[in-house]
């Protein structure tokens, strides 16, 4: 608001709070309100992992053992096989 036009800052100052007041009704229609999509479904607080990150984590070391991001299911199933003969001691 400071860059604004003294002028506009009242007419913008409306125009935020007119668009924050939508946004409020967006989040309280869709989300706590909603009867398809119910609280319980998207609340986190009780989970120990709150975002994908470990999921990401799993797939790099993955990718890491493999040695491609993209491999075949043939691929796959070769670099598993090794990895069980090493734990194996075949």
């Amino acid at each position: 608001m400071a860059y604004l036009l003294i002028n506009k800052i009242e007419a913008v100052w409306f125009m935020i709070m007119k668009m924050l007041q939508r946004i409020g009704n967006y989040l309280v229609e869709q989300w706590m309100k909603n009867q398809n999509v119910h609280i319980q479904m998207w609340n986190i607080n009780l989970y120990r992992h709150r975002t994908n990150k470990a999921d990401e984590v799993w797939i790099s070391r993955l990718n890491s053992i493999i040695g491609e991001q993209l491999p075949d299911a043939f691929l796959l199933l070769q670099r598993f096989q090794g990895k069980q003969s090493l734990c194996l001691g075949n």
